[in-house]
């Protein structure tokens, strides 16, 4: 019994006096900022040039955020160097920008393993690789509580290829952010020396690139590292589920960089739409797809003749202005019998009942729609005295009310005119352009009477301009063409905290900034509703539901 004790005893003494191994947990290793350190945790994710001699290494991100499925990575140090686009005259925003294309194309093959690229998740902008927002490096929880945890150095590689050096000790540099300037045409923010902040033309050179992305974290461990800026984790990875792309040939490389640019006019989102035709809609025989990701703020749909694809937007470039919107982008195929056209809350065309705008749209079972003129509200105010005249409606082809308004006026509604005819086309006229004969003779199927026209020949229009003088922030909704068979449908959430609404102007230019030839104000406040697959997108502020409508502008049908 002693030699066994005595036994018992040298092996607990043995257990007790080995090190204490570091057991690894994403979950507790794989941190954010440390408020109470003041230091990020680093892992080593990608490799790239970063010196002179353009040697390739590792690169280390700081980590801003983790959530149970995934992490945000910023670029340690400023990477490369680059512009934003060379377009000095006309540019369409960041995710049609030169950088974003070189993010997520040469950048993305030449930094990351297929193994690395296939942990990529998409972000808000619908990028596997992007750039920090301007609120992204304000906010304390990634780390960012002053100028000084703002400023950043650039690699070797960046300085020697042109990146400009503010401080030779501190060797700071400017950086770019994917966040336009709200008051500066063509400029985007960027951090400036010693991390305060500036504007610049998206033409300029010489300025940094710390890339961000997002990185999967299913199937990631920890392989070895402290997380520390001098020993950054190294990461295990998982296997990937799909084999890595095979070499083509050069011929095969032209047709498919073809196709592709060919396709990115059509979508931005083809990975999320089922495999679609060249024109961008699905294949004959194929049932109709939708998508709806209320967290991302994308819903799409896709059919053979017609696509949609809608995104939320918010501008917090004002802290006292805040707004938030949904674009929607409407596309039809040339020569389907698919268009824009009014659907009612019963079968009565000039039907006075009227519902909560979302049983419209599931009772006409439409996948997509959009509030009128409501010009029901005139009807019914002049149902004991005149007090407005009615204007000039149209509906299926059928003249419901020929009562023009008798003058200028600088009020909404001015009664001015949208045309929607069945093979596509948009007019807009001015409140007296046109008569309820004439629109019906030339072939209009619905003529809503509300205004003012926004854009006329892809031009604010003096009338705009003249009744926005009179106006303050308010929800707003309209419709666009950029041609026959594009549409684009945006409606301004206001009167909240989330959203203040918008001044005429803005409104406009967000239509202008589309592409769009012609634009047309519709009803908003209470009215305005944007509404896809039967569920309303746009909150109203102060009550339950939008307001009660007798009729909605829709297009295709709920799968």
């Amino acid at each position: 019994m002693d030699g066994f004790m005595k036994k018992l005893f040298c092996l607990l003494l043995v257990f007790l006096l080995l090190p204490v191994l570091p057991s690894f947990s994403e979950e507790t290793v794989l941190r954010p900022y440390q408020r109470d350190t003041k230091k990020w945790t680093h892992v080593l994710f990608g490799r790239t040039p970063t010196t002179a001699d353009e040697t390739v290494e590792p690169i280390s991100w700081r980590i801003l955020s983790v959530s149970r499925d995934s992490m945000l990575l910023l670029s340690d140090k400023i990477l490369f160097t680059a512009r934003v686009d060379e377009q000095k005259n006309v540019y369409d925003g960041w995710e049609q920008s030169e950088l974003y294309d070189y993010l997520n194309d040469d950048f993305l093959k030449r930094t990351f393993s297929w193994a690395e690229r296939c942990l990529l998740v998409r972000q808000m902008d619908r990028s596997l690789v992007s750039l920090p927002e301007a609120e992204d490096l304000k906010n304390p929880q990634y780390g960012f509580t002053d100028n000084e945890s703002r400023w950043a150095a650039g690699t070797e590689y960046a300085v020697d290829n042109g990146l400009q050096v503010y401080n030779t000790r501190l060797k700071d540099s400017p950086y770019w952010t994917r966040t336009i300037s709200d008051n500066r045409e063509k400029t985007h923010r960027r951090v400036i020396r010693e991390g305060n902040w500036g504007y610049l033309g998206v033409w300029h050179t010489g300025q940094g690139v710390r890339p961000m992305i997002q990185v999967s974290l299913k199937g990631v461990s920890v392989q070895s590292g402290d997380g520390t800026i001098q020993s950054p984790f190294v990461l295990s990875l998982p296997e990937p589920t799909e084999p890595e792309p095979v070499d083509q040939t050069a011929e095969e490389l032209q047709e498919q960089k073809q196709k592709a640019a060919f396709l990115s006019q059509k979508t931005k989102y083809a990975d999320l739409f089922p495999v679609l035709t060249e024109e961008g809609f699905l294949p004959e025989g194929k049932p109709a797809f939708s998508l709806s990701d209320p967290e991302k703020g994308l819903w799409l749909y896709a059919h053979q003749d017609l696509r949609i694809e809608i995104v939320r937007k918010a501008d917090l470039s004002k802290k006292s202005e805040p707004k938030l919107w949904f674009e929607a982008d409407l596309f039809v195929r040339p020569g389907s019998e698919e268009f824009l056209r009014t659907f009612f809350f019963g079968q009565d065309r000039d039907s006075r009942e009227r519902t909560e705008p979302d049983l419209i749209a599931r009772e006409n079972k439409l996948a997509f729609a959009i509030n009128t003129d409501y010009y029901l509200y005139r009807v019914l105010r002049n149902a004991r005295k005149k007090v407005m005249t009615v204007g000039v409606v149209l509906r299926g082809g059928e003249v419901l009310y020929d009562d023009p308004a008798r003058k200028d006026v600088r009020i909404i509604p001015n009664r001015d005119l949208l045309a929607i005819y069945p093979d596509g086309r948009m007019e807009a006229y001015a409140y007296n352009g046109a008569t309820a004969k004439e629109l019906k003779r030339k072939g209009a199927w619905d003529v809503l009477c509300f205004g003012p026209v926004l854009l006329l020949g892809g031009q604010p229009t003096e009338q705009m301009a003249r009744i926005d003088k009179r106006l303050g922030n308010e929800p707003r909704s309209g419709i666009g063409m950029v041609e026959p068979g594009h549409y684009v449908a945006i409606v301004m959430q206001g009167r909240s905290a989330e959203s203040k609404g918008c001044k005429l102007t803005y409104f406009t230019d967000l239509f202008q900034k589309k592409g769009c030839t012609i634009a047309f104000n519709l009803d908003g406040g209470g009215t305005a509703s944007m509404i896809f697959m039967g569920e309303t997108l746009n909150v109203n502020a102060y009550e339950e539901h939008n307001r009660l409508q007798n009729e909605l502008l829709g297009i295709g049908v709920m799968p």
